[in-house]
């Protein structure tokens, strides 16, 4: 994560003369052997965890400090400056207070700094994370102090997950948030949060239950699993059953063994806690159990046996005649004690591998060059072909955008000009009644006064600006040829009618005037 293209390169040709070496070792000699092992802890750690934010290494081991810097300066030698040995006389881990966080990496409950807590589980199934406010109230309201301690639980989150080494199916059960907003920034929060992490990590979202899930890729055991075991009293459950619950289960054990064939006796070994309880609280229904049954039960504390360890024997009336009488004292068997309990077998040394990465010879890595400025980009060289086919590209959609700019304006011309000859091949023919009606009524008023020329030639120009109705009122050219010929024909003689008839008013109006003025 943040590496370069060169350091990158750099780091798969090393790996790919490591495995020369292995092939070669492998080829050399006869099996068995330890061809190669995985770097230790120290190594491991520099190489996996070492970015450029963290300002030294400190170690105290001269022994260590060699091999981690004879590795950083095979494997990355701009680093090894940052290494430092530490020669004081107070402990380093106590020093620099280590020893509070490992114990927190081993404990179930993690504190933050609010107040608040992480509670982490493991299950079969996943590992849960139980966010807790407790004690924190930074916000102002209860939705604020849910989003600063959801904020500060993230943050932490992804730190125990590096530190654990958690894998796998992950479900934080976050303090409950109203506002989707908050749940973004959240969610926004943990996904930067974990950007850094090595291991692949798949992220959900906040459902309406106040539940997260993400999964993480198992690189190695958790820290718990390489250094815990369950158990031997609860068996890793976490819990052990009460003194009065064991008790009246022993009972119930007694009882069983008493019924089988041929029982003389039962011995029970039991903790100091339960005989007791057996002894003095439930001394009358042992006696019972005996008198019913006939048989002997000696009950036996024992400071070896806790919780619910115990230890039950049968005696037969064989085993009686052999044995002869014994005290209760002289029954009890014989268990080790915690000084003569096997040691762990010391571990033995490992042999040394054939191919150790100190025989690998390679140049150093490339140093991280500085982040600055990016060179402007040389101008590419473009074949022919490329050429021809965008210019093809480029002038398809300029066509391609004048078609569209001009697509409505010629769809609308050519509309206007289908309907405009259509107005004007009707307004033809239904003009063509009134032209024949007007050579007639100048063929007549042709024998009049020059006067009654000029008033009729008014009153004909000005006729057909008075007969003009607006366009809108038009009706169009298909409702007009809808319309019946009759319903044509009939509007035609109306209007001849009403020519000729106001054409012989005006006669008889003129002539009554000339009429007059001659007498």
């Amino acid at each position: 994560i943040g590496k370069s293209v060169e350091e990158l390169q750099w780091d798969l040709d090393f790996l790919l003369q490591l495995w020369g070496a292995i092939e070669s070792a492998a080829a050399d000699k006869s099996a068995p052997f330890l061809v190669y092992q995985e770097s230790n802890l120290i190594v491991r750690a520099i190489r996996d965890y070492l970015r450029s934010d963290i300002q030294e290494i400190v170690i105290d081991q001269q022994e260590v400090f060699d091999r981690a810097s004879r590795f950083m300066q095979q494997v990355m030698p701009h680093n090894i400056i940052r290494l430092k040995h530490y020669q004081d006389t107070v402990p380093l881990f106590s020093r620099f207070q280590i020893e509070h966080q490992i114990e927190s990496a081993y404990s179930r409950k993690v504190t933050l700094t609010s107040g608040g807590s992480l509670v982490i589980d493991h299950t079969e199934a996943l590992v849960s994370i139980d966010v807790n406010s407790a004690r924190a109230t930074k916000g102002s309201d209860i939705e604020e102090t849910a989003l600063q301690t959801n904020l500060e639980a993230v943050d932490e989150l992804a730190r125990q997950l590096r530190i654990r080494d958690l894998g796998g199916l992950i479900v934080i059960d976050l303090i409950d948030m109203t506002s989707s907003q908050n749940k973004k920034m959240v969610e926004a929060r943990l996904h930067d949060a974990v950007k850094n992490d090595r291991a692949r990590i798949q992220l959900g979202h906040i459902s309406r239950f106040g539940l997260l899930e993400m999964s993480r890729q198992r690189l190695r055991s958790s820290i718990s699993e390489s250094n815990y075991e369950s158990c031997v009293l609860c068996k890793g459950t976490g819990q052990i059953r009460n003194v009065t619950s064991s008790a009246l289960s022993l009972l119930r054990i007694l009882e069983e063994e008493a019924l089988k064939e041929n029982t003389e006796a039962i011995v029970a070994e039991l903790p100091l806690d339960t005989a007791t309880f057996l002894l003095n609280e439930k001394r009358h229904e042992v006696s019972q159990i005996e008198n019913r049954l006939g048989t002997r039960i000696v009950i036996l504390p024992s400071a070896n046996l806790q919780g619910p360890q115990l230890n039950i024997r049968r005696l037969r009336s064989d085993d009686i005649d052999e044995m002869g009488y014994q005290a209760s004292h002289e029954l009890k068997s014989d268990h080790p004690s915690s000084d003569s309990l096997e040691q762990y077998p010391l571990e033995k040394k490992s042999p040394e591998a054939a191919v150790k990465l100190e025989q690998l010879s390679s140049e150093p890595p490339p140093a991280a060059s500085p982040t600055g400025p990016k060179a402007p980009a040389a101008p590419s060289t473009i074949g022919f072909f490329a050429k021809v086919r965008n210019l093809f590209s480029k002038t398809a959609v300029v066509v391609d955008e004048k078609s569209d700019k001009t697509e409505r304006p010629k769809r609308h011309t050519q509309n206007r000009r289908r309907h405009g000859g259509q107005h004007r091949g009707g307004s033809n023919r239904r003009s063509q009644p009134n032209r024949n009606n007007a050579q007639k009524n100048q063929k007549s008023t042709d024998s009049g006064s020059p006067r009654e020329g000029q008033n009729r030639q008014a009153r004909g120009n000005a006729q057909p600006n008075r007969n003009r109705r607006p366009r809108n009122s038009r009706k169009t050219t298909d409702q007009r040829n809808r319309q019946p010929a009759s319903q044509n024909t009939s509007s035609r003689t109306a209007t001849s009618q009403k020519s000729s008839t106001a054409t012989d008013q005006k006669r008889r109006t003129e002539q009554a005037s000339q009429t007059g003025t001659e007498g």
